[in-house]
């Protein structure tokens, strides 16, 4: 045996022996962290973290909720030999969102009483409302206020943080923070008034900045309130401003790098949903989305639900104990397509979001699923062109001259069968202008966009290459699409 299998075995041991790893918050927070460093024994000190809680998920959940327990699947792999080491959980069934609204009840463990409600936005499917008890809330506490205080010990002071939050997921989650938290909004005249004046006063809190030096909401939100600032001659740069946060729906590269360079600020973008405790990271405009540590996700073919190490599928992840407690939620189908940028061989690491999957197509090819039309690569390609009209957001606050930044443009897309084999995929998309006026115009954004899908999306290029997909592309005159609810990418 080498040096970390003994490890990585006497890790595993000192962990079963805890009668609750949620009895301190502090010390997991501390092994968490210790596994994200660099070091001889990182990786194995991840790994024995994640296998430990997703062995204590499964027995909480079997042991405590109804779903769980009268399923035979969570039995048969608890009483497994190597149960105890083994991080993958590909056999176990995958939970939809369908089986959480049907039957929500049987979700709940029996042992703890629910002490918050969030709930999912409703833009992929019927809304879901997600339990928390108090004792995940306090553990969730604990932990993250371990890592705030060893952060806290490495600067000087610590920052003061702008905020525009949303209220689409209920109840949030009381989370401490790092930095001194002042919540605006811009959505009207007054919101968005009073948060330029928060953003420009100066402050005097011992020990913090004296000037707002974090922006935190969605990345329309913010790509909105930079505009707003621009147009009255402030220049963001000159704020004081050293990050944004943006999260809660989906951010091209354009609208980021917009932010970046007003700013002047590092961007990072966050990936989250209701149900699960933990997301992903995208520190960068070219990068990934990195998984936090304490989270377990895979990824699963479409057409089989059978997981994939590489490639395209759909994203399954499972919250876990002592994370979340009154409601565990064990390989769930988030609804979200992915691609596969990294995987260690049990779990994903890091992801390209491609889209709901509501708002993807695809085809079946040799027994897989090719996903032809990916929502987010179309929304990435056509944001680099200002042609088309975008949703109108910002319609209470009349004192910008443009309301429509950071909004999405307006398209559709069918995919329909032209014979037993081939395949019309058809997207149409809203000018800002009338296509028959400018004809030259819109034939170079036809061959442009098309050249730039297939060069951004290796299936659709295959499917094209070998004639069993044919795409075209319509333009139409404003408001021919109607007023369509804006969808999450």
């Amino acid at each position: 045996m080498c040096d970390n299998d003994k490890f990585g075995e006497a890790l595993r041991l000192r962990l079963a022996a805890v009668e609750d790893i949620a009895a301190d918050a502090g010390a997991m927070a501390d092994l968490f962290h210790y596994s994200c460093e660099r070091g001889p024994h990182s990786k194995v000190l991840h790994r024995t973290l994640l296998a430990e809680c997703v062995r204590r998920t499964l027995i909480h959940a079997a042991a405590t909720t109804p779903f769980y327990r009268n399923s035979v699947e969570y039995a048969d792999v608890i009483s497994r030999d190597n149960f105890h080491s083994k991080l993958y959980i590909g056999d176990l069934p995958v939970v939809t969102r369908k089986d959480l609204s049907e039957a929500p009840k049987d979700f709940l463990a029996e042992t703890i009483e629910t002490a918050w409600i969030s709930h999912t936005s409703g833009s992929s499917g019927r809304p879901v409302s997600i339990h928390r008890s108090f004792q995940e809330v306090h553990f969730q506490q604990a932990y993250f206020q371990r890592l705030i205080d060893r952060t806290a010990r490495a600067v000087s002071t610590r920052p003061l943080i702008l905020t525009f939050p949303n209220v689409y997921h209920g109840v949030p989650t009381p989370l401490p923070s790092f930095g001194k938290v002042f919540v605006a909004g811009v959505t009207d005249d007054i919101l968005i008034s009073d948060a330029m004046r928060v953003l420009l006063d100066s402050y005097d809190f011992k020990g913090f900045n004296n000037r707002i030096s974090i922006l935190s909401g969605l990345g329309f939100h913010l790509a909105f309130f930079t505009s707003y600032l621009i147009e009255r001659g402030i220049v963001p740069s000159e704020c004081g401003v050293e990050s944004l946060n943006i999260t809660g729906a989906f951010s091209s590269s354009r609208l980021r790098k917009f932010l970046t360079d007003s700013w002047q600020a590092t961007v990072f973008d966050r990936f989250t949903l209701a149900e699960i405790v933990g997301g992903a990271t995208r520190f960068g405009p070219d990068e990934p989305f990195w998984l936090d540590p304490y989270t377990f996700a895979e990824v699963v073919d479409g057409n089989d639900f059978q997981t994939i190490e590489s490639g395209v599928g759909l994203l399954v992840m499972t919250s876990l104990y002592p994370f979340s407690q009154r409601q565990p939620i064990i390989r769930y189908a988030t609804g979200d397509l992915v691609r596969i940028r990294e995987h260690d061989g049990e779990r994903l690491v890091a992801f390209d979001f491609l889209g709901k999957v509501q708002n993807c197509l695809a085809i079946a090819d040799d027994g897989h699923t090719i996903w032809v039309l990916q929502s987010a690569v179309l929304n990435q390609i056509l944001a680099d062109y200002p042609d088309f009209r975008l949703y109108e957001w910002f319609s209470s606050v009349h004192t910008a001259f443009d309301r429509s930044v950071g909004s999405q443009p307006l398209f559709q897309c069918h995919l329909c069968a032209e014979t037993d084999d081939t395949f019309l995929l058809s997207i149409e998309v809203e000018l800002r202008y009338a296509p028959h006026c400018f004809p030259d115009r819109t034939q170079f954004l036809n061959e442009s966009i098309i050249t730039d899908f297939r060069a951004a999306s290796p299936e659709l290029d295959r499917m094209m290459n070998k004639k069993r997909l044919r795409t075209q592309l319509k333009f139409v005159s404003p408001g021919a699409l109607g007023d369509t609810a804006r969808f999450k990418i």
